[in-house]
C-alpha cells in the first residue's frame, strides 16, 4: 500500500440545521499514513466533521467515501471497526484501574493479547495499577489514546487531544502521536493550537465558519505568503512624517498604528539596515524592536483577517 494511497474522501460535506451551516461544502482527502490537521477556531465546525465522519451526527449532504470505494452511510460497520475516535471528552469509570479499564476495552475488542503493546506506546507502566480518579489530566489522555486504539483501526481520529494539558503532558502525546506514524497509521488531528500542527502534520486543512478555506503542507502554507519576516517596531513617540513612504524606497509592506510600526518584507538582508536608517534619519526613537519569521498565524490572519484565537 503507498504513502500516497487515499484513505478517506469527503466530498461536499454539509451539516444544516434549518438555514444555519455549521459545515458547508467540505472536500478534502486523507492520504494513508499521514498526519493530516484540522485547524480552526473554536466553533469553526472541526468537532462537527469528527461527528459526521465517526457516525455520531448524519450529514445533510455529501459522501465519506473510506479506501476506494466503501461509502460510510451505507457501511456504518466500517465507522465502528476500522476509525478510532478520542473525543474531546471521554468518561470513565473512575473506581476501575487503568490496568482494568484497558483489558476491559481489549475484550471488547478480543485484543486482549495486545495488552502489553498499547502500555508501551502510550506510557502507562507506571500509572497501570492506579485508579481512574487518580489519574492526572496527561495521564487519562494517554489512557483514552489506548482505548481508541484497542480495535487497531486505519484511521486514528484526535479531537482536541492536548487540550488543557501541560507542556510536558503535551511533549508526552505528541511523542506518541509520531510513533503511531511510524507504524504506518492515519491520524486525523483536530486542532486550534498552531505549533501542534507546525511540529506534528504533514498537512492541514484550515476550516473557518464551517468552510474550508485553505489545503497544504504546511511549508505550502507559508510558501504562498507575500512576506517571510515580519519587523516590528515600537517608537518613542507617535511618527509625524508618512511611514508608508518607505514602501517605495525598499520594497516592504508597511502598517502603522500610534507608535507601534510593522514591516512586512520576502528577505532580511539589507531591510533591517535600511529601516533603521530611515527612522533615525527623519529623528525617531526606537523603544524597542522584533523580528519574527512567518508562522501559521500569519496564514491564518491573512486568509481570515482575524487571528485563531479570537
Amino acid at each position: 500500500m503507498g504513502e500516497n494511497e487515499r484513505i478517506l474522501l469527503l466530498e461536499g460535506l454539509t451539516m444544516r440545521y434549518g438555514d444555519t451551516y455549521a459545515v458547508k461544502g467540505i472536500h478534502l482527502e486523507i492520504r494513508r499514513g499521514e498526519i493530516f490537521g484540522l485547524l480552526g477556531p473554536n466553533g469553526a465546525g472541526k468537532t462537527t466533521v469528527i461527528e459526521m465522519i465517526v457516525g455520531l451526527k448524519k450529514p445533510s449532504e455529501g459522501r465519506m467515501i473510506m479506501y476506494d470505494s466503501v461509502d460510510l452511510l451505507s457501511n456504518p460497520q466500517v465507522q465502528a471497526n476500522r476509525i478510532g475516535v478520542q473525543l474531546q471528552s471521554c468518561e470513565m469509570h473512575t473506581e476501575l484501574t487503568v490496568r482494568e479499564t484497558l483489558l476491559m476495552f481489549l475484550s471488547f475488542a478480543n485484543n486482549i493479547h495486545l495488552y502489553d503493546h498499547f502500555v508501551g506506546l502510550t506510557q502507562l507502566s507506571e500509572i497501570e495499577n492506579k485508579r481512574i480518579r487518580q489519574l492526572s489530566g496527561g495521564q487519562k489522555q494517554r489512557l483514552s489514546l489506548s482505548l481508541t486504539l484497542v480495535k487497531d483501526p486505519d484511521l486514528i481520529i484526535l479531537d482536541e487531544p492536548t487540550s488543557g494539558l501541560d507542556p510536558q503532558s503535551r511533549m508526552n502525546l505528541w511523542n506518541i502521536i509520531r510513533s503511531l506514524k511510524g507504524q504506518g497509521k492515519t491520524v486525523l488531528l483536530a486542532t486550534h493550537y498552531l505549533e501542534e500542527v507546525e511540529s506534528l502534520c504533514d498537512r492541514v486543512a484550515i476550516i473557518d465558519h464551517g468552510q474550508l478555506i485553505a489545503l497544504n503542507s504546511v511549508q505550502g502554507l507559508l510558501a504562498a505568503l507575500p512576506y517571510r519576516y515580519r519587523i516590528c517596531v515600537e517608537l518613542m513617540e507617535k511618527p509625524s512624517i508618512e511611514i508608508t513612504s518607505l514602501c517605495k524606497i525598499m520594497d516592504v509592506t508597511v502598517t502603522a498604528a500610534g507608535t507601534e510600526l510593522e514591516f512586512q518584507t520576502m528577505e532580511m538582508e539589507g531591510k533591517l539596515q535600511g529601516i533603521i536608517a530611515f527612522l533615525n534619519s527623519h529623528r525617531l526613537g526606537i523603544h524597542s524592536m522584533e523580528i519574527k519569521q512567518a508562522g501559521l498565524e500569519d496564514v491564518i490572519l491573512e486568509l481570515t483577517g482575524r487571528e485563531l484565537r479570537e
